[in-house]
């Protein structure tokens, strides 16, 4: 009798080990991990609108090189604290066409030119990191400015951006399903003083949990100033993006749900070219939080 039951107890055991061990050995599957969202072509903002487009039609062409560091650490089931994504160089493309002055169309096409990363055994699974790049989730956008005009004090807009799921989840470049987002936006100038904010609803089609962190809907805020210089060429301030996830997927710590980064920058007027550099930390402990992001962009502006 007892050894059948220590034989049948070591067969209780090599079953449970053989349904535990491939769960905990399963890929968790990635997302589009980079969080920054250029605003559209011709504002004077990096990731805010400033709403000051005008013109029965006009044109806005913009290009934003982006570099980011360590968006994703993780600790791994041996101890070690390693970066599961290194680095993402990429390059935003953005087009806009401003029409009867209020309402603008806009596509932004991101290209990751070069990304690294390693494979991470944890407790939740097997985080696989990328080795490729590609292209990402292209962004549709289409806004009006209800209230307000260039060089006012106050400036009001409603605007609706889609993400259609061309980038690869696997390779961290998209999420692998749509995204929407209404918002409202907010800027005006004073004296030398140029602010800008929003508040949007970010709606993902899929929902998971990554590191701790909950992907899928989330409230998104961002808020930004910038001082005139030069007569009104040069615009330097700082500029805050963060977002607060609503999706429930389990025992979430509070502080992967709140995500925060922040920029520092400017932008130098040339006849109708605008350059702009920018650089700035992550705030937070959310999936996708960088180390540092650099930004570079060039634009086509004409007023």
């Amino acid at each position: 009798m007892e050894k059948r039951f220590f034989r049948h107890s070591a067969l209780l055991g090599l079953a449970l080990l053989a349904v535990v061990e491939p769960a905990q050995a399963a890929e968790v599957r990635g997302f589009g991990i980079n969080r920054y969202e250029p605003s559209e072509a011709g504002s004077r903002f990096f990731g805010l609108e400033s709403l000051d487009h005008e013109g029965k039609r006009q044109l806005f062409l913009r290009l934003t090189g982006d570099h980011v560091r360590e968006p994703q650490w993780l600790y791994a089931t041996d101890g070690s604290h390693r970066a599961l994504v290194d680095y993402q160089l990429a390059l935003h493309a953005n087009v806009a066409l401003v029409f009867a002055d209020r309402y603008r169309l806009a596509v932004s096409l991101p290209l990751y030119l070069l990304q690294s990363g390693s494979t991470i055994d944890r407790f939740d699974g097997t985080y696989v990191g990328p080795d490729s790049a590609g292209i990402g989730d292209v962004r549709l956008g289409l806004d009006a400015r209800l209230l307000g005009e260039r060089s006012e004090p106050l400036r009001l807009g409603l605007g609706f951006r889609f993400w259609a799921p061309t980038g690869s989840a696997e390779d961290y470049t998209g999420d692998g399903d749509y995204k929407l987002e209404p918002r409202i936006d907010l800027a005006g100038s004073v004296a030398t003083v140029e602010y800008a904010a929003r508040v949007g609803y970010l709606h993902r089609g899929r929902h998971q949990s990554f590191a701790l962190t909950p992907i899928g809907d989330e409230l998104t805020f961002g808020a930004g100033i910038g001082l005139r210089f030069l007569d009104d060429a040069l615009v330097l301030g700082p500029e805050l993006q963060t977002s607060w996830a609503l999706s429930d997927t389990g025992q979430i710590p509070d502080e992967t749900r709140v995500f925060g980064a922040l920029l520092v920058g400017g932008h130098y007027r040339l006849g109708n070219w605008e350059l702009g550099l920018a650089a700035g930390p992550g705030l937070s402990h959310v999936a996708g939080t960088p180390r540092v992001r650099a930004l570079a962009s060039v634009q086509w502006a004409p007023r």
